[in-house]
């Protein structure tokens, strides 16, 4: 049965709770309900959807963090060869060790070893068949076959994992988010994400910004859409593209369960391909203020542009949650934005069921504006080096 609309959690701390008992194999046992509760609280309402309020406390306080350290970079300043990256677009590792590099200016797919040796370069800008126009993702199939998210040329580039070039599938949906949230689950069906367009309510001042993921079977069927993820955003965000408001981020993990969030929260909620809300997680968090300067600069832009903008119009806090990324395990990495830490330098990682597990500690800040890839004990993601030049890093996670 489909859920009715999901409440805030001020209803739903009204509402009539049933208590849940869960445990999972966590570093070599397994939690029950009493151990978990020093971690969060958890709550089932009426309709199934749990409720998983984290007191900001996790499981590794108990048993032990992760450990992480970065074992391989890729990438120089004031090179000309396939390592010399300008703008890195997506990251995809396969499961031999090596990482497929899609660099956006070139439209590129660079191949590199595990020891971070090129092996070759495939793709090249261009709209005819084996070239690329505007990709921007990567995901494997069944077969290893290599499907390229190209959302200019509207179409799914796939190709070999030689690089010879197989065939095109068009892509169903428009709109585009970046980076790309695409995924593959286990049913081997791909996963993309299309723009609704924007209606705005004036009754209460925003807009309404709707997103539909649709699963696309990777051998044959028809693609199926589903209920949209719906976000607020007000005047300013609109206007300004967001910066105030956050970017879309959703992750799918293995399951085909969706995870997302209002940007502007740190409050994450997972459901099914239907619509049914099956977690909702919230973590304490204190918001990064907007200083009076980056305020300013917002009300010049405005001025700028010939018109009018009241400097209490432009939010107090910046969004919180930037990326969200899941685990061939069902973990749920969050990278945020919070006063206390510099973005980038630091992961939050959840359970499946969303409990907070803890924080790891970044050797290195990364960019997220390519999106973060644990494949197995493998973190995959994009950093600068000492003259700002991407460079592509490897960590080991220890479990």
């Amino acid at each position: 049965m489909r859920s009715p609309r999901l409440p805030t959690l001020r209803h739903a701390a009204r509402a009539a709770l049933v208590g849940v008992t869960l445990s999972l194999p966590l570093a070599g046992g397994c939690w029950s309900e009493p151990e978990w509760a020093l971690v969060a609280r958890i709550d089932t309402l009426p309709w199934g959807t749990r409720l998983v309020n984290n007191y900001g406390t996790g499981a590794w306080d108990q048993v032990g963090p992760w450990g992480i350290h970065e074992d391989l970079r890729i990438g120089g300043a004031g090179g000309s060869g396939p390592d010399a990256f300008r703008d890195v677009a997506a990251l995809l590792p396969d499961w031999e060790g090596n990482v497929f590099v899609l660099e956006w200016r070139s439209q590129e797919v660079r191949v590199f070893d595990a020891e971070g040796r090129h092996v070759r370069t495939f793709g090249g800008r261009g709209r005819e068949e084996g070239r690329l126009a505007g990709a921007a993702g990567m995901a494997w199939d069944p077969q290893g076959q290599l499907w390229v998210w190209d959302p200019v040329a509207r179409r799914y580039s796939l190709f070999r994992r030689d690089g010879t070039f197989v065939r095109e599938v068009e892509r169903p949906v428009l709109g585009v988010a970046y980076p790309w949230a695409g995924a593959v689950d286990w049913q081997w069906t791909l996963w993309d994400f299309g723009r609704l367009a924007t209606v705005y309510q004036p009754e209460d001042g925003v807009y309404l910004e709707s997103w539909v993921p649709v699963r696309i079977p990777m051998e044959e069927g028809r693609p199926e859409t589903f209920p949209p993820v719906v976000l607020r955003r007000d005047l300013v965000g609109e206007n300004l593209e967001g910066p105030f408001q956050g970017p879309f981020t959703a992750a799918v993990d293995p399951s085909g369960r969706l995870w997302f969030g209002d940007p502007r929260d740190y409050r994450l909620i997972k459901r099914n391909p239907a619509g049914d809300t099956l977690v909702v997680a919230t973590l304490p968090y204190r918001p990064k203020p907007v200083t009076p300067a980056e305020r300013d600069s917002v009300v010049a832009a405005f001025a700028a542009g010939g018109a009018v903008l009241a400097p209490e119009r432009v939010p107090y806090t910046w969004p919180v949650l930037r990326r969200l990324v899941a685990d061939q395990d069902g973990h749920l990495f969050v990278f945020a934005d919070l006063p206390d830490v510099e973005m980038g330098r630091a992961v939050d990682v959840f359970d499946s069921e969303g409990r907070y597990l803890g924080r790891l500690d970044l050797p290195t800040r990364l960019d997220l504006s390519t999106r973060p890839v644990v494949r197995g004990d493998d973190l995959w993601a994009e950093t600068r080096g000492p003259a700002g030049e991407p460079q592509v890093v490897r960590f080991r996670l220890r479990r």
